[in-house]
């Protein structure tokens, strides 16, 4: 793999940690029976990924993608597996992943002085 394949890979891994912990928090508000099992899957697919963006577990990535398509399929049966958020992001190449994902503006004004720590 190279270099800017693996950054595209770390930067997939930081958003779909995004997702998945923006999911589990709406499971909390809206509590129904099932959701600590939806919450334990999500938790089990994505806990490698911090260790992989960091560059000590090379093989965190492995199975990912597989995982989120049962995850789609158990949770969303009706929908194709493929066009799951967490398997569209997966799936997408970079230039897609830069419009999708990648900020270059934001929607408040960004402060005109530097930090000095």
């Amino acid at each position: 793999m190279t270099h800017p394949q693996h950054d595209l890979l770390v930067e997939k891994a930081g958003e779909l940690l995004y997702r998945t912990l923006c999911e589990i928090r709406a499971l909390t508000w809206d509590w129904k029976p099932g959701s600590e099992g939806q919450i334990e899957e999500l938790t089990d697919i994505t806990h490698n990924l911090p260790l992989f963006m960091i560059g000590r577990d090379p093989h965190g990535w492995v199975g990912v993608r597989e995982r989120f398509v049962q995850y789609a399929r158990h949770h969303w049966p009706d929908q194709d597996p493929a066009s799951a958020e967490y398997v569209r992001i997966i799936d997408m190449d970079e230039a897609e992943f830069a419009v999708q994902y990648r900020r270059t503006t934001w929607p408040w004004p960004e402060p005109n002085t530097t930090f000095v720590g």
